[in-house]
Formats: C-alpha cells, structure tokens, sequence
C-alpha cells in the first residue's frame, strides 16, 4: 500500500488535524475494505500513537467501525450515510450550478453553496470573483453556526429537528466574534428570519463576511441548502453589501428552490 504523505497546504486557514481525519477516512475502498491501526499509521507516515486520536474519534462518530476481536477497522454507517448525501448532492449540483453562474457572471461575486448533512456542511459549489481575493473553504465543515450558510439553514429547520441539532453541536470559538451560546446563537437565527438571508460578520474567518439564504425543498417545506454572498472587508462594509446584493440573493434563493423537483 502506497504512502499518503500528508501536504501542507499554503492557505492560512487550513485545518491540519480535519485533513488528516479526512486521510483516515480515504484509506478506505472497495480493493481495501479494513485496516489496522498500524496500517493506517504506515500509509500516513505517522506513529500508531498520534493516529490512535483520530481514529478513535471517527469510530466513536460513527463514521469508522472497531471489530471487537481484531481490533481492525472499517467504514462505519454514518461514511456510508455521508457517502449517499455526497452522490445526491451531484444531481442538486445539476440544479444549483446554472443560478449560481447566471449571478456570478453578472455580478463578479463570490458564490457558495452548500447542504446539511447531520452537523456539518457539504460543498455543493464554488464559484470565486475574478481578480478578487479568496479563501479556500472547507469542502466539509462541522462549524456551522460560526457561518452565513449554516445559519441561513437552521434559521428555517423545523422546531424540533433545530432544538436535536442544537444538543449536539459544539458552539466552538472561530473568531472572537463567534457566537458560541445557545441564547445567542437562536436570537441570530429570529433575526435571519426576519430578513430572510443569515449575516456572517467575520465570525468564520477573520476579514470575511457573507449573506446567505436557503433553498427549500417546496413540496416538504424544509431547507435543504443554502446560497451565500462572500466579501473580505476590504472589498466592501457589511451595509453596502445588503444594500446592493440583499434582493439578487433573495431571488437567487427562490430561483433555486423553484427548480428544485
């Protein structure tokens, strides 16, 4: 088995520790169905120790399975849980992509979008203004509700599926303007349903802010995505933004949930 050396990468807000989780996971496929933790250790070039955390962690997550006896480890139910969201996000890709490019050349702004699966984000897709500054984001991201397009989702979720999500989702710090209480964290989400598009004021990334709206799933009437609007500070304030792309995102969101079957 050849040896997945980990890559540095040159954006300052890569996370390292996520990246390797990831590595872990991608070890695993139809020609290598389970493996050891030295074996994992070894196609990492690392030592059994400091991957015993992480490997841990994902069987403990569900996302890895520990077989009692052996000791060795394969996928676990929630991998193949995230597997199936990942192949039906590519037919909503179909139905997002040609919104997001029709606004994007017209404006030359940075898009994202993204769905919920469980307690983390998915990347649907990505699109960067030209010429402009921009950050590599996460094509998975379990800090959601430091983000426009998490908090534009759970502002729509029903009742009780947001009070399930809110017991389990860790309200880490990101910026010293995260929100990272409950009580702070629900008024944002009544505020978001009053302008019908989520704000996020640098509490991801410093320097970066965005306005996100969701999509709908009409028939079920629940979100299943969201659409953000990203700036860096030095591009415009916050107030300029609503002021100018508030209704293009707000048609962008209706536009996209329209066509979704």
């Amino acid at each position: 088995m050849a040896k997945a050396k980990p890559r540095r990468a040159s954006e300052p807000y890569f996370s390292e520790p996520f990246a390797r989780g990831l590595r872990v996971l991608g070890l695993f496929g139809p020609g290598q169905k389970d493996l050891s933790l030295s074996e994992i250790a070894a196609a990492l070039d690392s030592q059994p120790g400091s991957i015993y955390r992480f490997t841990n962690t994902l069987v403990e997550l569900g996302f890895l399975r520990k077989e009692p006896r052996t000791k060795r480890l394969s996928l676990g139910q929630r991998a193949y849980n995230l597997g199936l969201s990942l192949v039906n996000s590519f037919s909503l890709l179909d139905v997002v992509k040609p919104f997001i490019d029709e606004v994007h050349d017209r404006f030359n702004i940075s898009i994202d979008s993204c769905v919920l699966e469980e307690q983390a984000l998915l990347q649907l897709y990505y699109s960067a203004a030209k010429d402009a500054p921009s950050y590599k984001a996460l094509i998975i991201n379990p800090a959601i509700h430091c983000t426009g397009l998490g908090k534009a989702i759970m502002a729509y979720l029903p009742d009780k599926e947001l009070k399930a999500l809110l017991r389990r989702l860790p309200l880490v710090q990101r910026t010293d303007r995260s929100l990272t209480t409950k009580h702070e964290l629900l008024a944002d989400l009544e505020e978001t349903r009053k302008r019908g598009y989520a704000i996020n004021n640098e509490e991801y990334v410093k320097g970066l802010f965005t306005i996100a709206t969701p999509f709908f799933d009409i028939g079920k009437r629940r979100p299943i995505g969201a659409v953000s609007f990203d700036f860096l500070v030095s591009q415009a304030s916050l107030k300029e933004v609503e002021e100018t792309y508030a209704d293009v995102l707000l048609k962008l969101g209706k536009d996209i949930s329209a066509a979704i079957i």
